[in-house]
């Protein structure tokens, strides 16, 4: 007997969104970019949106830096491979190989 689930994609995407929430929450503890309160009072969440703003900026230029440094290094080693082909190809076209005389024997 063939069943079927119903809300299954429904109940998926709920799962995914809550768990990105929870992990961002547990990022932002982690980072120092949330923290609570708890007063008899009241209870507080707050978040130090400048933290948060410096912490992407440091990021952002972090990430720019390793996307220049990894194109230099593939430009580097696309110029050693030309170099190490053109130094092939020369090599190749010094040596000679004999000359072979069909009709001798």
């Amino acid at each position: 007997m063939k069943t079927t689930r119903t809300g299954g994609t429904l109940a998926g995407l709920v799962a995914t969104v809550a768990l990105l929430f929870v992990v961002m929450i547990g990022v932002g503890f982690g980072m120092g970019w949330v923290s609570v309160s708890d007063n008899p009072d009241k209870s507080t969440i707050e978040i130090d949106k400048v933290q948060v703003k410096e912490d992407t900026d440091k990021a952002a230029d972090a990430t720019k830096e390793f996307i220049n440094k990894s194109a230099e290094s593939l430009e580097r080693a696309t110029d050693d491979l030309e170099q190490s082909a053109d130094e092939l190809e020369q090599s190749t076209d010094d040596q000679t190989s004999p000359e072979v005389d069909p009709d001798a024997k």
